[in-house]
């Protein structure tokens, strides 16, 4: 969720990095909606990648290496592609999943700015109460 925002010494460098954050949320939506559909179609799943002289691997265990290697990256589209196979509908409902995620994401974070402006204006106007009773006094 968003708590800072992004310090760069030129207008180009910030809308770099504020793009990089979003694609990277992007991706974070996409991978939360891939975990929780395994964790729903797990027994569909379950030897999703048994394949000849290898020992089973799940899709999931290839989202996650790929998570921890490329954090900032999408999940691999093969995976989407292998959920598909098993459970027709399966990207469909993948990504409207990372859709909803990405929509109370950015709400929560709307939430914490319009939070964190009501509380700077608070601040402003008691500090503007002091400096007017501070006036008054003298």
């Amino acid at each position: 969720m968003l708590n800072e925002h992004n310090a760069a010494n030129s207008g180009e460098r910030a809308d770099a990095l504020a793009l990089r954050s979003d694609w990277q949320a992007v991706g974070d939506d996409l991978r939360w909606a891939m975990r929780a559909f395994e964790a729903e179609h797990a027994s569909e799943l379950a030897g999703l990648d048994r394949s000849p002289g290898r020992p089973a691997e799940t899709v999931q265990a290839d989202a996650t290496a790929t998570a921890q290697l490329h954090p900032d990256r999408f999940p691999p589209a093969a995976a989407l592609a292998r959920y598909e196979k098993v459970i027709p509908g399966a990207a469909d409902q993948i990504m409207t999943m990372a859709e909803r995620e990405g929509a109370r994401r950015q709400n929560a974070e709307m939430a914490a700015i319009t939070a964190d402006g009501r509380r700077g204006l608070a601040w402003l106007g008691f500090w503007l109460v002091i400096a007017l009773a501070g006036l008054h006094a003298e």
